[in-house]
């Protein structure tokens, strides 16, 4: 009874859908962040995320399932920089949380990923010109 009961919420309260929550979310926030298109604005966002990403897989390693710690120091980031005003700032550790935490669903929640990555690749083609 509960086993069946489980299976019908899991919709509700699964992997599946916490991913699509952390898509909808890095699809929304790269808009926000992108809107004025301001590049040096846009760029330094890109920098600020890849930077604080690099420094949380040094941290983690390869191993996701350590990330829960790492989540939560970004997460004390991002309160300091709501209470400063960073706009930039709690940009990039907005997609820095969403992309660890993707990260942790594994390959459930790959689309958020790849929204970032893209935004990211953006970003270093953008660098380069």
């Amino acid at each position: 009874m509960i086993d069946r009961l489980l299976r019908f919420l899991s919709p509700f309260f699964g992997d599946e859908r916490r991913a699509k929550r952390l898509r909808r979310d890095a699809e929304e926030v790269i808009e926000i962040a992108c809107t004025p298109a301001r590049p040096e604005r846009i760029r330094r966002i890109a920098e600020r995320t890849a930077q604080a990403l690099s420094l949380a897989h040094e941290r983690g390693g390869t191993d996701p399932s350590r990330y829960g710690p790492i989540v939560e120091h970004f997460r004390t980031q991002h309160r300091q920089a709501r209470q400063q005003r960073d706009d930039e700032g709690l940009t990039a550790l907005t997609l820095v949380i969403i992309y660890l935490r993707a990260e942790m669903l594994e390959d459930t929640a790959a689309p958020a990923r790849q929204c970032i990555d893209a935004f990211l690749s953006e970003h270093e083609q953008t660098k380069d010109d």
